[in-house]
């Protein structure tokens, strides 16, 4: 779970960024204010890319319940040997 939250954040943002990229050419020419990736590219499986401070926060607490699993196996696993 560690690993694939920090993967998600780290390739998201990456994507997230080159998105919003494009997204600023549609918002200075007054399209639409609001405009997200889930719009523009509805298509697109964007729904993991943390677009907003709660996405963002959500996959960090991804993160931390894997590092508290994996701290908690090893644990468990000291026990037991």
């Amino acid at each position: 779970m560690f690993s694939a939250a920090g993967g998600a954040i780290g390739l998201g943002l990456r994507l997230g960024r080159a998105f919003n990229r494009a997204t600023r050419a549609f918002n200075r020419a007054g399209i639409d204010q609001e405009l997200t990736l889930a719009k523009l590219y509805p298509d697109w499986p964007t729904w993991w890319i943390p677009e907003s401070p709660e996405g963002f926060a959500a996959w960090v607490f991804v993160g931390l319940v894997g590092a508290w699993l994996a701290y908690t196996a090893k644990t468990l696993q000291k026990q037991v040997a």
